[in-house]
């Protein structure tokens, strides 16, 4: 079994939750030391802010199980989507369930560079069926996705 870790379009009640549908959601969970960005219409997560574990900088999100069999094709749609290696890239981080645990989960991260006031405060972005909730952030950059 395979994790995939979505925080913005991708979760469940989003405009591009179909891309994920078939995979069996697992549950909500973060991600510690990567702060999310609201581009206007997705989100951006990048690594930074905490160094010793503590809850200050949290992406928050949805873990997903894609069976074996169904991976290369659901990357390969995510992608397209993502704009991997032009927008974002794959990376396999850790990921902390509501109900203690920890999973390994491929996800995306923002490559452009941002700056800190356009970070999504509360760590969330787009309630989508979570309580986390969206703060979108002054002067935020507007992204087509």
């Amino acid at each position: 079994m395979n994790y995939i870790f979505v925080y913005g379009t991708l979760k469940r009640g989003q405009r591009n939750h179909h891309l994920i549908a078939h995979a069996e959601f697992i549950d909500v969970g973060y991600i510690k030391g990567c702060v999310l960005f609201d581009l206007g219409g997705c989100p951006a997560m990048m690594p930074g802010g905490s160094r010793n574990g503590s809850m200050e900088h949290v992406a928050k999100g949805e873990i997903y199980a894609v069976k074996d069999g169904d991976l290369d094709n659901t990357m390969a749609r995510l992608d397209v989507l993502e704009q991997e290696g032009t927008l974002y890239i794959r990376a396999k981080l850790k990921v902390y369930n509501q109900t203690p645990g920890v999973c390994e989960c491929i996800t995306y991260l923002f490559i452009p560079p941002l700056r800190l006031d356009e970070r999504v405060v509360s760590g969330g972005w787009w309630s989508g069926g979570d309580n986390w909730g969206q703060r979108k952030v002054a002067g935020a950059r507007t992204h087509s996705q």
